[in-house]
């Protein structure tokens, strides 16, 4: 659920090794990371989840790149995306079952995410096309061109709204409105579907293992 501002901040001073990160990656893989962006700590705080920004992973002719919606929704190099992570960390999901990405299967995909294309960022989570985050975008995606919905569809007043990070940026994003039924697909549910497994993590609180 990145905002325009994810790109904004400071490398960490080690980056992981890319090497071990670029030989494990497939066409339709999900990474996750934990955002610099000026709205994660209200996202942490809603969601319980140190994991506030995801994106797409596919092979193209400059080697791998992530599909990922900010402002605009673009393409960012890996090893640009990697380093946006506080630490320079990343975990990798995908599908426990890899049929559906077989085949013309992750063309399908990459043909679907890409659609958002140019697409702005959704501040306000709203579950349109006309605007779109990044969690949205992986679940869109997924589902248009393989019928697979992956990550949990939950009202905004499921989450928890109650701390200051988040009535903060309620406030200046909605004058403190909001739709408490508007549904909405965390970065965080994605990390415990259980169509999803770990293939890589270089994360201490995350290992391949566990899942």
């Amino acid at each position: 659920m990145a905002d325009p501002a994810e790109r904004v901040g400071s490398p960490p001073p080690a980056a992981m090794p890319e090497r071990s990160l670029n030989s494990t990656l497939q066409d339709g893989d999900i990474l996750l990371h934990r955002s610099m962006s000026t709205q994660s700590a209200a996202l942490r705080a809603a969601t319980g989840s140190p994991f506030t920004h995801v994106g797409l992973a596919f092979r193209r002719e400059g080697g791998v790149e992530v599909l990922e919606a900010v402002q605009p929704v673009r393409w960012t190099l890996l090893s640009d995306w990697v380093k946006r992570d506080r630490d320079g960390k990343v975990v990798v999901l995908r599908l426990a079952d890899p049929a559906p990405l077989a085949g013309e299967g992750a063309g399908r995909l990459r043909s679907a995410a890409e659609r958002f294309l140019g697409r702005s960022y959704d501040g306000l989570f709203a579950w349109s096309d006309e605007k779109i985050y990044c969690s949205e975008l992986v679940f869109k995606a997924y589902r248009e061109a393989l019928g697979v919905e992956l990550g949990e569809l939950r009202p905004m007043g499921s989450f928890d709204l109650a701390s200051p990070e988040v009535q903060q940026l309620i406030q200046a994003r909605a004058s403190g409105r909001v739709n408490l039924q508007e549904l909405v697909v965390a970065p965080s549910s994605l990390l415990s579907d259980p169509e999803l497994r770990v293939v890589f993590s270089d994360d201490p609180e995350v290992r391949p293992a566990e899942r």
